[in-house]
């Protein structure tokens, strides 16, 4: 993979991905909640890979997105390696791990549902959104180090967003889910099955 090719996937990818997460999570809310299957205020995974129709598009898309998420974190350690050649190659290694850890749980938690094994879900569910908030922390921290960052404020600017979006939800649900469930409306009183459509 040569030098443009990454650059190209280096910023093409995630705003594509970004774009159809969006999009995949919208699709099945609106179908769960078409056939009252759901009654969070919010999208959320859990609630929409339990039942069909909407579990079969939520399995395929998501498939899809950890599919480019793989191909993402691939093409930002190939554009880091490329670019940077004399920084730590160890650490753009891990932090490339975690990212393929977050798609491995995406992809587990969209395919084993918490009617199949809650456990195997909230832990593919910490995997996915948890290593993520990691590996996005680790690379504003890589930004920020560099010299890049210096010539492209926006690119930093726009990580710690991206850090702050992704680390917030999941600290508030973790830490405060007495707080965060009832506010949110995003889960029952179990904190880990959907409200159930007939509530």
């Amino acid at each position: 993979m040569n030098t443009f090719s990454s650059k190209s996937l280096f910023f093409f990818l995630p705003i594509f991905n970004t774009i159809w997460i969006a999009f995949s999570l919208t699709t099945s809310y609106i179908i769960a909640a078409k056939f009252g299957h759901i009654t969070t205020s919010v999208p959320y995974l859990s609630g929409i890979v339990k039942y069909l129709p909407e579990e079969m598009f939520a399995k395929i898309a998501f498939t899809i997105a950890a599919g480019l998420d793989v191909l993402t974190y691939y093409s930002m350690y190939k554009y880091q390696k490329i670019s940077h050649p004399k920084s730590s190659q160890v650490c753009n290694i891990i932090v490339l791990i975690l990212g393929l850890l977050s798609s491995l749980g995406l992809l587990l938690g969209t395919h084993v549902s918490s009617n199949i094994s809650t456990t195997v879900h909230l832990v593919a569910a910490f995997l996915a959104f948890g290593l993520e908030a990691v590996y996005n922390i680790c690379h504003c921290i890589r930004y920020y180090r560099s010299v890049m960052w210096k010539d492209h404020r926006y690119m930093i600017t726009a990580r710690l967003v991206l850090c702050l979006i992704t680390t917030v939800p999941t600290i508030m649900f973790v830490v405060f889910k007495q707080i965060s469930c009832p506010f949110l409306k995003i889960c029952d009183y179990n904190f880990i099955t959907p409200a159930s459509p007939d509530s």
